[in-house]
């Protein structure tokens, strides 16, 4: 794999340095075993992290975000 050399905009507050990738209704192993190369060059490129343990808490991607984002616990 080779790095690009891809110049970014300088991070401020409309410009925030974090970009998300969300892979829904699929388990974390499943997850990682389909996009194994993705997760490689996200983490070795961008220091990429996985948020391990997130469950599900709603029906669909709408709730579920609204808890990563939030402080939103369901009982």
């Amino acid at each position: 794999m080779r790095q690009n050399d891809k110049v970014f905009q300088e991070e401020d507050e409309l410009h925030p340095g974090v970009f998300m990738l969300v892979l829904d209704s699929t388990s974390s192993s499943s997850g990682i075993r389909t996009v194994m190369e993705t997760n490689q060059v996200l983490r070795q490129f961008y220091d990429a992290t996985t948020f391990y343990y997130h469950n599900k808490v709603g029906l669909n991607s709408r709730p579920n975000a609204f808890a990563i984002f939030s402080v939103y616990f369901h009982p």
